[in-house]
């Protein structure tokens, strides 16, 4: 097997404080993220994906993503990311400061739609339009 065309790094997404929010049916208060977020960084991971910038009516979780982003926004040895879905969620991620966003499209147009409230297609129009 060649390995010599294998990058020289690579880097480590912590999408936790995200994907692990989320799912969960209270909200956790703005200091308790800030909390469990600092603990990960005294881990030394420095790339997590700290939030979601989706509808807070739908997914309250992350009706303070801006709030959790401002405190982390002077450590610049950290590149924090949030996800957006649509436009409208980039538009709130850009407003927020935050360092970068990541982008989603579900593979089932099932999936999709349960996700987004978008077709598999128009989900990746809306990709391209962001």
């Amino acid at each position: 097997m060649d390995f010599t065309n294998l990058p020289r790094s690579i880097v480590l997404t912590e999408v936790g404080p995200r994907d692990g929010f989320q799912s969960l049916p209270m909200f956790i208060p703005t200091a308790k993220k800030i909390e469990i977020i600092r603990r990960i960084i005294q881990s030394g991971i420095n790339h997590i994906q700290i939030t979601s910038f989706v509808n807070p009516k739908v997914i309250p979780q992350f009706k303070d993503a801006e709030d959790v982003i401002s405190y982390f926004s002077k450590n610049h040895d950290l590149f924090l990311t949030g996800l957006v879905l649509n436009k409208k969620g980039l538009k709130r991620a850009i407003s927020s400061g935050i360092m970068g966003v990541e982008i989603s499209i579900s593979a089932s147009n099932k999936f999709s739609l349960k996700n987004t409230h978008m077709s598999k297609d128009e989900a990746i129009k809306q990709v391209k339009e962001m």
